[in-house]
């Protein structure tokens, strides 16, 4: 049987939407001028985008480096960290350290020739109250050597700071609200400089299924 031009047009339009790898939903119906040959009418179905998973810890709306600025002894540091990420979290890295998992539920950063380090935790939502005392519990049971830093018009605005010395080692206890971190960092005496590992922390992303 000869195929009518309207026949003709109605399967290369499916064939068309087949290839592209569209929904289609194919219906026969007659045609009205003699009743006779058969018509494809299609129904093509909404595209449906398909939800972005995380890839190694890291969500794919996240750029894969960004430039981190942080204060040292007065002066402004410009560095380009890179996007890397764990089962826990994701955030941006400077080239000098790596991003290790401790145990499930903390990581650590390391930077690779002096050995300062970080631990990151996500913080129970708590009251401000009971993250004082938390923290304050934390620094004393390192030392009783304990100081409780005011952040405010410092890189740590907003954030609660205690500080425990122990011989030549010096244990910062941090926690950044915005983030939902808990930080605990090593550093030496002789030559503290969290400066960069807190431009770091405020990068943090916590995993969804991180509750």
């Amino acid at each position: 049987m000869k195929k009518t031009p309207i026949v003709l047009a109605g399967i290369a339009t499916a064939l068309l939407l087949t290839a592209c790898g569209t929904n289609v939903e194919v219906e026969e119906v007659k045609d009205g001028t003699n009743g006779s040959g058969v018509v494809k009418e299609v129904k093509v179905d909404p595209p449906v985008k398909s939800p972005e998973k995380p890839t190694n810890g890291d969500e794919l709306m996240f750029i894969p480096e960004q430039n981190l600025t942080y204060t040292v002894n007065g002066k402004t540091v410009e560095e380009t960290a890179f996007r890397i990420g764990n089962s826990d979290l994701g955030l941006y890295v400077l080239p000098e350290y790596q991003l290790e998992q401790e145990e499930p539920g903390k990581s650590i950063i390391i930077h690779g020739k002096t050995g300062d380090m970080m631990r990151m935790e996500k913080a129970p939502k708590t009251t401000t109250e009971d993250m004082l005392a938390e923290l304050k519990t934390r620094a004393e049971a390192v030392s009783k050597d304990v100081f409780h830093n005011e952040t405010a018009g410092t890189d740590l605005d907003g954030a609660i700071h205690y500080k425990a010395y122990h011989g030549e080692e010096v244990v910062n206890f941090i926690y950044l609200p915005e983030q939902q971190a808990m930080l605990t960092i090593f550093d030496q005496k002789s030559a503290e400089s969290i400066e960069p590992l807190v431009a770091m922390a405020k990068t943090i992303h916590w995993n969804e299924f991180q509750e």
